[in-house]
């Protein structure tokens, strides 16, 4: 499953770029884990152009990822992160909503799309996963209402917690 980061797994801050201001959504180490003894496979996507802007630089937001990692308490969770600095998505392949990542795991990891799923908060996330071909969960973060999500086959979830409880019992 991919993952975004913010407003999904951590809390949304606009532009974070301090490692103090890092929060967790909620504490899924043990599922985390569960799940990956079952053979599911993460990823990260995350755009994070705030380095284009001028906002931080690129050590900033590795920072921020390896304070989430170490406060999921999971090591190695995630095969792949895609990091987007770029703002606009014609100047990266790899920015949400293109498709370029999630079809490029896709065939790496011989992924069928009917098993694939986008977690994220926001419209462009749900925009990616409908991008992609794959099943898209909406949590709510309340950065994007569920009312503003205009894409059909989402599932709206609380939470992260709740969208992987959901997934880790189908």
């Amino acid at each position: 499953m991919i993952l975004d980061r913010d407003g999904t797994l951590i809390n949304h801050v606009h532009y974070l770029y301090r490692v103090d201001q890092v929060k967790l959504t909620n504490h899924i180490k043990d599922l985390l884990l569960e799940m990956i003894n079952k053979g599911f496979l993460f990823f990260l996507q995350t755009n994070q152009s705030g380095v284009e802007r001028g906002l931080y630089k690129k050590e900033n937001v590795q920072n921020c990822n390896k304070k989430m990692i170490e406060l999921i308490g999971v090591k190695n969770l995630f095969k792949e992160v895609c990091i987007s600095y770029k703002i606009d998505p014609v100047m990266c392949p790899n920015r949400k909503p293109n498709a370029n990542f999630g079809l490029n795991l896709i065939q790496k990891y011989q992924i069928e799309k009917k098993n694939l799923y986008f977690i994220g908060d926001d419209n462009v996330d749900m925009l990616t996963a409908k991008n992609i071909g794959c099943h898209a969960i909406h949590v709510n973060s309340g950065k994007t209402k569920k009312e503003s999500i205009n894409f059909k086959n989402v599932l709206f979830m609380d939470d992260v917690r709740s969208a992987l409880s959901y997934l880790n019992n189908l």
